[in-house]
């Protein structure tokens, strides 16, 4: 499928993928464990869109271009946590908990911990004004005084 549309996975939506979930879980099918040098490695044919298929992009891709729209979204106040969740942006999630989603922090919090206890979080112990650096790490002092 990925080549007869020759790597433009975004102009096949549409009608499509009617959910935000169902967008992530049908990226997901297209992401490969790809280092750069596979990257350029795959050749013409794909070399030019592999870098589409890689989490890095379809992470980037949702915080760029879904991020306003979802935290907006007053029907199901933790959408966003979900994606992020879902394409492997846990840091992000618990940040979007404790700091966007109205009346979730002590969810945050709890997220939190426990991806912390199973060490599926990253973390820093650096002094940052922020639950979640630029790196990405997850700043647990910040979030234990919230």
């Amino acid at each position: 499928f990925l080549l007869l549309i020759r790597g433009e996975l975004d102009k096949v939506v549409g009608p499509l993928i009617p959910t935000i979930q169902d967008f992530v879980w049908w990226k997901l099918c297209f992401v490969w464990h790809l280092t750069a040098e596979e990257v350029g490695a795959a050749g013409p044919g794909l070399g030019a869109h592999a870098e589409q298929c890689t989490l890095q992009a379809l992470q980037e891709q949702l915080l760029r271009d879904c991020a306003v729209d979802l935290r907006q979204q007053q029907a199901d106040p933790l959408l966003w946590t979900k994606v992020l969740l879902l394409s492997g942006l846990p840091e992000r999630a618990i940040e979007h908990l404790m700091t966007e989603a109205a009346g979730y922090q002590i969810e945050g919090v709890h997220l939190a911990l426990a991806l912390h206890y199973h060490d599926l979080v990253e973390t820093t112990s650096h002094r940052v004004g922020k639950l979640v650096t630029d790196e990405g790490a997850l700043h647990l002092a910040l979030i234990a005084r919230e």
